[in-house]
Protein backbone atom coordinates (compact mmCIF):
# COMPACT_ATOMS: atom_id res chain seq x y z
CA UNK A 1 0.00 0.00 0.00
CA UNK A 2 1.34 3.45 -0.94
CA UNK A 3 2.08 5.84 1.86
CA UNK A 4 -0.39 8.72 2.22
CA UNK A 5 0.62 12.01 0.65
CA UNK A 6 1.82 14.61 3.12
CA UNK A 7 3.10 17.29 0.73
CA UNK A 8 1.99 18.75 -2.59
CA UNK A 9 4.41 20.80 -4.67
CA UNK A 10 3.46 22.65 -7.85
CA UNK A 11 5.27 24.00 -10.85
CA UNK A 12 4.20 27.60 -11.50
CA UNK A 13 4.09 28.41 -15.24
CA UNK A 14 1.45 26.33 -16.98
CA UNK A 15 0.35 24.62 -13.77
CA UNK A 16 -0.78 27.20 -11.22
CA UNK A 17 -0.76 30.27 -13.43
CA UNK A 18 -1.43 30.88 -17.11
CA UNK A 19 1.71 32.95 -17.62
CA UNK A 20 1.98 32.23 -21.33
CA UNK A 21 1.09 35.75 -22.50
CA UNK A 22 3.63 37.41 -20.21
CA UNK A 23 6.42 34.94 -20.98
CA UNK A 24 5.93 35.20 -24.74
CA UNK A 25 5.82 39.00 -24.71
CA UNK A 26 8.87 39.32 -22.43
CA UNK A 27 10.80 36.82 -24.58
CA UNK A 28 9.94 38.65 -27.81
CA UNK A 29 10.99 41.99 -26.32
CA UNK A 30 14.29 40.52 -25.13
CA UNK A 31 14.95 39.11 -28.61
CA UNK A 32 14.18 42.50 -30.14
CA UNK A 33 16.62 44.16 -27.72
CA UNK A 34 19.38 41.86 -28.97
CA UNK A 35 18.22 42.30 -32.59
CA UNK A 36 17.72 38.57 -33.02
CA UNK A 37 15.92 37.66 -36.22
CA UNK A 38 13.81 36.25 -37.58
CA UNK A 39 11.65 36.73 -34.50
CA UNK A 40 9.71 33.52 -33.76
CA UNK A 41 5.91 33.74 -33.83
CA UNK A 42 4.12 33.79 -30.50
CA UNK A 43 2.72 30.28 -30.84
CA UNK A 44 6.19 28.83 -31.49
CA UNK A 45 7.56 30.54 -28.37
CA UNK A 46 4.62 29.30 -26.32
CA UNK A 47 5.35 25.70 -27.32
CA UNK A 48 8.86 25.97 -25.84
CA UNK A 49 7.86 27.38 -22.44
CA UNK A 50 9.29 25.38 -19.57
CA UNK A 51 13.06 25.01 -20.03
CA UNK A 52 15.46 27.87 -19.15
CA UNK A 53 15.42 30.89 -21.48
CA UNK A 54 18.71 29.99 -23.14
CA UNK A 55 17.40 26.53 -23.99
CA UNK A 56 14.19 28.06 -25.35
CA UNK A 57 16.24 30.27 -27.67
CA UNK A 58 18.24 27.28 -28.89
CA UNK A 59 15.09 25.20 -29.48
CA UNK A 60 13.63 28.07 -31.51
CA UNK A 61 16.72 28.19 -33.71
CA UNK A 62 17.66 31.76 -32.79
CA UNK A 63 21.18 32.86 -33.83
CA UNK A 64 22.28 33.45 -30.25
CA UNK A 65 26.01 33.06 -29.53
CA UNK A 66 26.79 31.36 -26.20
CA UNK A 67 28.28 34.53 -24.74
CA UNK A 68 24.96 36.37 -25.29
CA UNK A 69 22.77 33.93 -23.34
CA UNK A 70 23.19 35.73 -20.02
CA UNK A 71 22.25 39.04 -21.65
CA UNK A 72 19.11 37.53 -23.17
CA UNK A 73 18.13 36.07 -19.80
CA UNK A 74 18.73 39.40 -18.03
CA UNK A 75 16.67 41.34 -20.56
CA UNK A 76 13.88 38.75 -20.45
CA UNK A 77 13.72 39.00 -16.66
CA UNK A 78 13.72 42.80 -16.78
CA UNK A 79 10.80 42.81 -19.21
CA UNK A 80 8.92 40.14 -17.26
CA UNK A 81 9.23 42.25 -14.10
CA UNK A 82 7.11 44.92 -15.81
CA UNK A 83 4.26 42.52 -16.53
CA UNK A 84 1.22 42.95 -14.32
CA UNK A 85 -1.04 40.23 -12.83
CA UNK A 86 -3.23 40.40 -15.94
CA UNK A 87 -0.44 38.52 -17.72
CA UNK A 88 -0.40 35.66 -15.20
CA UNK A 89 -3.91 34.75 -14.00
CA UNK A 90 -4.53 31.49 -12.14
CA UNK A 91 -5.93 28.69 -14.26
CA UNK A 92 -9.67 28.20 -13.69
CA UNK A 93 -10.22 26.13 -10.56
CA UNK A 94 -6.77 26.70 -9.04
CA UNK A 95 -7.90 29.09 -6.25
CA UNK A 96 -10.62 26.67 -5.21
CA UNK A 97 -8.19 23.73 -5.25
CA UNK A 98 -5.75 25.64 -3.06
CA UNK A 99 -8.56 26.40 -0.63
CA UNK A 100 -9.32 22.68 -0.50
CA UNK A 101 -5.66 21.88 0.07
CA UNK A 102 -5.54 24.44 2.85
CA UNK A 103 -8.31 22.52 4.60
CA UNK A 104 -6.23 19.34 4.28
CA UNK A 105 -3.30 21.17 5.81
CA UNK A 106 -5.48 22.25 8.73
CA UNK A 107 -6.72 18.68 9.24
CA UNK A 108 -3.42 16.83 8.82
CA UNK A 109 -0.47 17.85 11.01
CA UNK A 110 2.65 18.49 8.96
CA UNK A 111 0.89 18.67 5.58
CA UNK A 112 2.96 20.92 3.29
CA UNK A 113 2.08 23.00 0.22
CA UNK A 114 4.87 24.33 -1.96
CA UNK A 115 6.02 25.63 -5.32
CA UNK A 116 9.12 24.52 -7.26
CA UNK A 117 9.74 26.68 -10.33
CA UNK A 118 12.47 27.69 -12.74
CA UNK A 119 11.65 31.33 -12.05
CA UNK A 120 13.90 33.25 -9.70
CA UNK A 121 12.56 32.81 -6.17
CA UNK A 122 11.77 36.54 -5.62
CA UNK A 123 10.00 36.73 -8.98
CA UNK A 124 7.89 33.65 -8.18
CA UNK A 125 6.96 35.12 -4.81
CA UNK A 126 5.97 38.44 -6.38
CA UNK A 127 3.90 36.86 -9.15
CA UNK A 128 2.01 34.66 -6.68
CA UNK A 129 1.49 37.62 -4.37
CA UNK A 130 0.15 39.72 -7.26
CA UNK A 131 -2.62 37.19 -7.90
CA UNK A 132 -3.39 36.57 -4.22
CA UNK A 133 -2.03 33.01 -3.98
CA UNK A 134 1.24 33.45 -2.10
CA UNK A 135 -0.29 32.93 1.36
CA UNK A 136 -1.38 29.39 0.47
CA UNK A 137 2.19 28.10 0.30
CA UNK A 138 4.61 27.09 3.02
CA UNK A 139 7.51 27.04 0.55
CA UNK A 140 8.13 28.92 -2.71
CA UNK A 141 11.41 27.74 -4.21
CA UNK A 142 12.83 28.96 -7.48
CA UNK A 143 16.25 29.19 -9.04
CA UNK A 144 18.90 30.35 -6.57
CA UNK A 145 22.60 30.86 -7.40
CA UNK A 146 23.55 27.41 -6.11
CA UNK A 147 20.68 25.52 -7.78
CA UNK A 148 20.42 24.10 -11.28
CA UNK A 149 17.07 24.56 -13.06
CA UNK A 150 14.66 21.70 -13.60
CA UNK A 151 14.82 18.94 -14.77
CA UNK A 152 17.81 18.76 -12.43
CA UNK A 153 16.55 17.72 -8.99
CA UNK A 154 18.03 20.72 -7.13
CA UNK A 155 15.00 23.02 -6.88
CA UNK A 156 12.48 20.38 -5.84
CA UNK A 157 14.97 18.82 -3.44
CA UNK A 158 15.54 22.21 -1.79
CA UNK A 159 11.78 22.79 -1.61
CA UNK A 160 11.28 19.47 0.18
CA UNK A 161 14.09 20.27 2.58
CA UNK A 162 12.67 23.69 3.40
CA UNK A 163 9.21 22.24 3.98
CA UNK A 164 10.44 19.30 6.04
CA UNK A 165 8.79 16.95 3.54
CA UNK A 166 9.84 13.45 2.48
CA UNK A 167 10.02 12.49 -1.19
CA UNK A 168 8.12 9.22 -0.72
CA UNK A 169 5.11 11.04 0.74
CA UNK A 170 5.14 13.97 -1.70
CA UNK A 171 3.72 14.63 -5.15
CA UNK A 172 5.01 17.17 -7.66
CA UNK A 173 2.52 18.58 -10.17
CA UNK A 174 3.73 20.12 -13.43
CA UNK A 175 2.84 20.45 -17.09
CA UNK A 176 6.10 19.57 -18.83
CA UNK A 177 8.40 16.68 -19.55
CA UNK A 178 10.99 18.41 -17.39
CA UNK A 179 8.62 18.45 -14.42
CA UNK A 180 7.96 14.73 -14.68
CA UNK A 181 11.68 14.02 -14.98
CA UNK A 182 12.29 16.20 -11.93
CA UNK A 183 9.79 14.23 -9.87
CA UNK A 184 11.40 10.99 -11.02
CA UNK A 185 14.89 12.24 -10.13
CA UNK A 186 13.84 13.33 -6.64
CA UNK A 187 11.67 10.28 -5.96
CA UNK A 188 8.31 11.96 -5.47
CA UNK A 189 5.10 10.92 -7.12
CA UNK A 190 4.36 12.87 -10.29
CA UNK A 191 1.26 14.60 -11.56
CA UNK A 192 0.85 15.91 -15.11
CA UNK A 193 -1.22 19.08 -15.40
CA UNK A 194 -2.71 18.12 -18.75
CA UNK A 195 -4.55 21.45 -18.96
CA UNK A 196 -1.20 23.30 -19.09
CA UNK A 197 0.52 24.40 -22.26
CA UNK A 198 3.49 22.04 -21.99
CA UNK A 199 1.57 18.80 -21.64
CA UNK A 200 1.17 18.10 -25.36
CA UNK A 201 4.94 17.75 -25.73
CA UNK A 202 5.24 15.09 -23.01
CA UNK A 203 6.15 11.79 -24.71
CA UNK A 204 3.68 8.94 -24.15
CA UNK A 205 6.50 6.82 -22.74
CA UNK A 206 6.83 9.22 -19.78
CA UNK A 207 3.83 8.17 -17.71
CA UNK A 208 2.91 10.21 -14.60
CA UNK A 209 1.45 8.73 -11.45
CA UNK A 210 -1.51 11.05 -11.91
CA UNK A 211 -2.90 12.81 -14.98
CA UNK A 212 -4.97 15.89 -14.17
CA UNK A 213 -7.31 17.16 -16.86
CA UNK A 214 -8.86 19.73 -14.50
CA UNK A 215 -7.28 21.09 -11.31
CA UNK A 216 -10.16 19.81 -9.17
CA UNK A 217 -9.13 16.23 -9.95
CA UNK A 218 -6.13 16.64 -7.65
CA UNK A 219 -8.40 17.01 -4.62
CA UNK A 220 -10.37 13.92 -5.63
CA UNK A 221 -7.13 11.95 -5.95
CA UNK A 222 -5.84 13.10 -2.57
CA UNK A 223 -9.06 12.24 -0.77
CA UNK A 224 -9.14 8.82 -2.45
CA UNK A 225 -5.51 8.23 -1.50
CA UNK A 226 -6.15 9.18 2.11
CA UNK A 227 -9.24 6.98 2.25
CA UNK A 228 -7.26 4.08 0.79
CA UNK A 229 -4.80 4.46 3.65
CA UNK A 230 -7.59 4.48 6.20
CA UNK A 231 -7.54 8.24 6.77
CA UNK A 232 -11.06 9.53 6.30
CA UNK A 233 -11.56 13.29 6.49
CA UNK A 234 -14.80 14.94 7.45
Amino acid sequence: MSQPIRAVFFDLDGTLLDTKTGIVEAFRRACQDLKLSPLPPADAIAREIGPPIGEMAKALGLPLPPEAVDELVARYRAHYETMGPEHSPPFPGIPEVLEGLEKLREAIPGFVLGVATNKLTPVAERVLDDVGLKAFFDVIQGVDPDLRPKPAPDILTRALQRGGAQAETSIFIGDTRGDLLTARAVGTRSGLAAYGYGAEAVPPTLVPDLRIERPQELLVYLHQTLAGCGEALS
